[in-house]
């Protein structure tokens, strides 16, 4: 019997690294010798906080995080999956929960090491502190899930044993995009983009592409989602207003729901990224359900990307090219063959690659490892 503690973030819908969790938990839970658990922190407004503030939050919770944890009733292997990043609140939780004879898996879906954030002094050396640590990360956790191939080969030269280290890209739930219905003729063809607005994401470049392209077609629209920083939205509600475009619209945060409705019924969906070390560093989080819906996805040539899909599944741009961009895009916007036909590749291609069923296979032969036991 295998008990998996999933934390801290909750896994009953959220964010999109949130869903990539919540796949697996609903999948691996289907097992009958696997028991799972979700003990998550409550939302909390961390942009108001300095480092100090910060660090100091983190560890009164985490304080409350160990003292649920212990209370489970343990039997058999018992596994806490930590999803987040590894620095010094991680490192002294992981310590005391290995030293209570849990299995402390770390879920890690960015570099930190590579933001080009600006910072003040003190979160300066909060970052530094963090980074120092992560050197030692193998002597803290008994194995790490990456998300992308740029944070396996960064792994392996930490841990230095490759059976420690599981590499699970973007999870879908396929089930819940089973059938595509395609009803449209003709009228208006839509663009669509949902998620982060920070210098890694390149969604400016894709707005301005989109302004440049509007004047000649009179039924295409572009609508824009998600919940970006302070900083960002206003940035972006900035360049809405100056670009004054009525076929480009923000529609803020979606629920989950909105959001699947709405990924369904546009027509082409984007995954921009920059040309950036933190952009390569980690993996779109919604290439996956993008794909999944048998729509045509534009998506930044990056390199991991590149690799694993062809010009037939995904249509590419170069990111430093901005006229690629608009050549790209304008190739989607008039051939309605070749959105259908980028579309349908895409998502039998995505079935290979994302299938959460297909993850939760992998997970559990590899917790069940003697190797997690032994580390």
């Amino acid at each position: 019997m295998i008990n998996i503690i999933f934390s801290p973030i909750s896994v009953r819908g959220g964010m999109a690294g949130n869903r990539r969790v919540e796949n697996l938990f609903k999948k691996i839970r289907d097992y009958k010798d696997i028991r799972t658990k979700n003990i998550f922190f409550r939302n909390q407004d961390y942009q108001k906080m300095n480092a100090l503030k910060y660090c100091w939050n983190k560890c009164v919770r985490y304080i409350d995080l160990y003292k649920r944890i212990c209370r489970q009733k343990k039997e058999g292997k018992n596994i806490v999956y930590y999803y987040g990043a590894f620095g010094v609140p991680e490192a002294m939780l992981f310590c005391f929960l290995r030293y209570k004879e849990f299995y402390v898996i770390i879920d890690i879906t960015e570099d930190s090491r590579l933001s080009s954030r600006k910072l003040t002094k003190l979160n300066t050396f909060y970052k530094l502190t963090n980074n120092c640590i992560a050197n030692y990360i193998r002597h803290f956790v008994n194995g790490v899930i990456v998300i992308s191939d740029h944070l396996y080969n960064y792994l392996c030269l930490l841990i230095n044993d490759k059976d420690l280290i599981l590499k699970i890209p973007v999870s879908v739930d396929f089930d819940k995009y089973k059938v595509r219905k395609v009803n449209k003729t003709r009228g208006t063809v839509t663009a669509f983009y949902g998620g982060a607005y920070g210098l890694k994401d390149g969604v400016e470049e894709v707005i301005k592409a989109f302004n440049l392209l509007s004047p000649n077609f009179k039924h295409i629209r572009l609508i824009l989602a998600g919940q970006p920083e302070r900083e960002c939205k206003v940035k972006l509600l900035l360049l809405l207003k100056n670009l004054n475009n009525p076929k480009i619209s923000y529609k803020g945060y979606l629920s989950s729901k909105q959001y699947h409705k709405l990924i369904h019924e546009c027509d082409i969906l984007i995954v921009p990224r920059r040309n950036i070390p933190y952009a390569l560093g980690g993996y779109p989080f919604k290439l996956g359900e993008f794909m999944a819906t048998g729509n045509a996805v534009l998506c930044s040539s990056i390199k991991e990307v590149r690799e694993m899909f062809a010009d037939t599944e995904l249509c590419f741009y170069n990111p430093d090219d901005k006229k690629d961009l608009q050549k790209q895009m304008l190739s989607l916007i008039v051939s309605k063959d070749l959105r259908c036909r980028i579309g349908r590749n895409g998502k039998a291609r995505a079935f290979h690659y994302f299938d959460s069923r297909n993850h939760a296979k992998i997970l559990r032969s590899w917790l069940k490892s003697s190797k997690i036991g032994n580390s």
